[in-house]
């Protein structure tokens, strides 16, 4: 019987000598995404039992290390999914997931269908950029202020302001000066984090949902934050409200679902 093993690879000339390699065992490796592109959400993880992962590969012009987040997204998401790695890395003590392509098992089937890679501890580590380590930074942030306290700042501000114009009858001058102005600059913080991660974290099995918060990110910057210190209407009622909260719960959802 023929098994199918799901694999993800940049270098798909290279994945492709590995499948004829494998095909003389009984295994049929077919492309599950090519990892040069953003991720687009196509899989059916019901009929993916084996997921290899060619690592690390080439995307937005650097060889990305993802082992780790896609160990985490598996264990979270998908556990029944059996997780091996596959690269020019040599096999390190303590992972019992990894091939090295050099130095091949002198049996495939042993290596897929009984190693301990459905629930891995541990992925090898390989030369190329670590984008755990890269996620990890996009949301602590490089001080003391992670993503979500820059968001919770901007909502707490907003707030804020609300409640100055019609509890306190506070004239606009006042709210800019006490609090808009405030949001303003933290409004861009979180933009200019956003726009510096963004493209390479669509590489990502979460990618959808980050393409969910870039646009709210977009209709909040457009429709509100642009003109939020020139047009007294847009910081009141629930609408912009409503946009950041729902910002924090996929950013919430995509951390949860890598780290």
């Amino acid at each position: 019987m023929t098994a199918t093993i799901h694999y993800i690879a940049s270098n798909l000339p290279v994945a492709e000598r590995f499948a004829s390699l494998a095909k003389q065992e009984g295994f049929l490796l077919q492309l599950l995404h090519n990892a040069g592109s953003p991720w687009e959400d196509r899989a059916d993880w019901e009929k993916v039992n084996i997921l290899l992962l060619f690592t690390p590969f080439l995307y937005e012009k650097h060889y990305i290390a993802a082992g780790k987040i896609w160990a985490h997204y598996l264990r979270t998401l998908h556990p029944g999914v059996r997780f091996f790695t596959a690269g020019y890395s040599k096999v390190q003590p303590g992972v019992n997931n990894h091939l090295d392509l050099l130095n091949l098992p002198g049996s495939l089937s042993d290596f897929f269908l009984y190693q301990a890679g459905m629930l891995p501890t541990q992925v090898v580590e390989t030369e190329g950029l670590l984008l755990h380590d890269k996620l990890a930074r996009f949301f602590d942030g490089h001080g003391k202020e992670s993503i979500f306290d820059v968001l919770s700042d901007i909502t707490r501000l907003l707030g804020m302001a609300e409640v100055a114009a019609q509890r306190h009858g506070d004239s606009f001058e006042t709210i800019k000066m006490d609090f808009l102005n405030k949001l303003s600059v933290r409004w861009t913080e979180l933009k200019n984090r956003w726009n510096n991660y963004y493209a390479l974290l669509l590489c990502l099995p979460v990618a959808t949902l980050l393409r969910e918060a870039d646009l709210l990110i977009a209709e909040a910057d457009q429709r509100f934050m642009a003109q939020i210190c020139t047009d007294e209407r847009l910081y009141q009622g629930q609408t912009l409200m409503n946009l950041l909260h729902n910002i924090h719960k996929l950013l919430l959802k995509v951390r949860q679902s890598c780290l």
